[in-house]
């Protein structure tokens, strides 16, 4: 089992964020901690894609990038964010093959740090 840590979301809130496109093809578990300072307000989410790549396509090759574009919200992965803090999100048997963090923005301003632990083979 490997445990590998990123960051996929980092910066100024004055809008709705989207985070990278994880591929998550060999993962079985995933947390997303999200840290936003006192005056953000907003909602932080999870999405998954299970579009399939074109044929050719290795994540390991360079110029062979590619990103899917048929996204829907996780069921039971969102958390209000009212007034800053942090957030917890879990992915437990992971079975899509795309995941990513978003951010809806929806009041003040301020920053967020989103850091993913991923579990894989």
């Amino acid at each position: 089992m490997r445990n590998n840590q990123f960051n996929v979301l980092n910066g100024a809130v004055t809008g709705d964020i989207t985070g990278a496109t994880i591929d998550t093809g060999q993962v079985f578990n995933a947390s997303f901690h999200a840290y936003f300072s006192a005056s953000c307000g907003g909602t932080f989410f999870l999405q998954a894609s299970n579009d399939a790549p074109p044929s050719g396509y290795n994540a390991l090759v360079s110029g062979t990038q590619w990103t899917p574009t048929n996204w829907v919200a996780i069921p039971n992965q969102t958390a209000t964010i009212t007034s800053g803090g942090a957030a917890l999100l879990t992915v437990t048997n992971c079975c899509y093959r795309w995941v990513r963090a978003m951010y809806t923005h929806s009041s003040g301003t301020g920053t967020m740090n989103v850091q993913a632990n991923i579990q894989s083979v």
